[in-house]
């Protein structure tokens, strides 16, 4: 396995686990095609050969500052049912829609969003989180909107690698509410007047404090 394999391997089981390893690619090519690959594999940077000490010691202490400002995505649930179901009125047809909506949206704002980081595009990459964030905040995705917010308080230009590691941990985040998400629309499709009830139960119990 090269670099790449063994990123996306680590990614991956990761996705059972509340960890992330933090991974800077050190490689001899500097072209912004290799760089691209290394970041979408999931590594949280990139430098070139020669290796700098100070440069290296310099990305390591960026990526523990992300770290360290960054929520765990479990330490939230990942989606909040309950406050999801009462949004759409026990209303299968429109989670199903806005569940098709997010699928396709939330990709585009990611890849904006790391696109914007990676051409050192402020502009760009303020619109898109702060996009991306309102998005989250309408499906109840807390714990992903926590690790958004983290990222939008990043200067793109001046903490590039900060930007790209807090990225890193937000996709994830979104990967797991996709999944939660699609989940819970194909749970109401299959079931719609047997989940219908279960809704309004659900709801109703929210606003009273239980479940």
């Amino acid at each position: 396995m090269d670099g790449i394999e063994t990123t996306r391997a680590i990614r991956a089981s990761e996705k059972r686990t509340d960890r992330h390893v933090p991974i800077i690619a050190l490689t001899a090519h500097a072209l912004a095609s290799d760089r691209e690959r290394c970041l979408q594999a999931g590594m949280d940077g990139y430098l070139s050969k020669p290796i700098q000490p100070a440069v290296l010691l310099e990305a390591i202490d960026k990526l523990h500052t992300a770290a360290s400002l960054a929520p765990s995505p479990k330490a939230l649930d990942v989606l909040d049912r309950g406050a999801l179901l009462n949004r759409v009125d026990g209303d299968a047809q429109l989670l199903g829609e806005v569940a098709a909506l997010f699928m396709t949206e939330s990709g585009k704002l990611m890849s904006a969003i790391r696109d914007a980081i990676a051409a050192g595009d402020a502009e760009g990459f303020s619109r898109s989180v702060h996009t991306m964030r309102g998005m989250l905040r309408s499906l109840s995705a807390d714990a992903a909107d926590g690790l958004a917010q983290t990222l939008q308080s990043l200067d793109p230009l001046a903490d590039r690698q900060g930007a790209e590691a807090a990225w890193g941990r937000l996709e994830e985040a979104v990967a797991g509410f996709k999944a939660g998400l699609r989940s819970l629309a194909d749970e109401a499709e299959s079931s719609v007047p047997e989940w219908s009830v279960k809704t309004v139960t659900q709801a109703n119990g929210a606003a009273h404090g239980y479940t």
